[in-house]
């Protein structure tokens, strides 16, 4: 049985399908989707559609970035609560006026990074702010480790992944870049020095 939220969701796709006179089919062909998964969304007896099933019915609906936000929450059916954030191995203590201050940058700015050199805390920072907002974000928060990366192009397709987003590069760009107010990070960095 479908939820009320799926199913809203499903009605609101139905209503732009029909708006834009197009058939199921048709929007499906538009998409790049089967059919069946259109009417299963439609019905709402899919529980969430990813991520890029909703980037691929924007283009299909040319929908006005008008309604594109409101489309978008209306499929974000729940917070991911199966967060990626490790388990903290040791207590948090002395640092909330830290946290309270990244939390407040967070609420203003779509990207933080936090410096230092290395074993002062920056992950352990940025992991006790995510793990305190993550009910501020309708998709829950993740970690996308980076560290092993050796090519900054291979970034997108990383941080895509973690979001559970499967298309092609620019796709994974322009969905990170038109995430406004679900998506926000916090990079941890460690300064190098070479001693000469």
């Amino acid at each position: 049985m479908p939820s009320t939220r799926t199913a809203a969701f499903g009605e609101l796709l139905r209503q732009h399908r029909l708006a834009a006179g197009l058939t199921q089919g048709a929007l499906a062909e538009a998409a790049g989707l089967s059919e069946r998964g259109l009417q299963d969304i439609e019905r709402g007896a899919r529980r969430a559609p990813r991520v890029d099933t909703v980037l691929r019915l924007i283009e299909a609906l040319q929908l006005r970035e008008s309604v594109r936000s409101a489309f978008v929450a209306s499929a974000r059916v729940h917070v991911q609560d199966s967060s990626t954030l490790p388990a903290p191995i040791s207590s948090f203590v002395g640092r909330s006026h830290d946290v309270a201050e990244i939390t407040r940058l967070l609420r203003s700015n779509r990207l933080l990074t936090l410096t230092g050199i290395g074993g002062i805390g920056k992950t352990r920072l940025g992991l006790r702010v995510a793990a305190e907002a993550a009910s501020d974000y309708l998709d829950g928060v993740r970690l996308v480790e980076l560290a092993s990366l050796t090519d900054a192009g291979t970034v997108p397709q990383r941080i895509a992944a973690a979001l559970g987003i499967h298309a092609n590069a620019s796709d994974e760009r322009r969905w990170i870049r038109s995430s406004k107010s679900s998506t926000a990070g916090i990079c941890c960095w460690s300064s190098i020095t070479a001693s000469m």
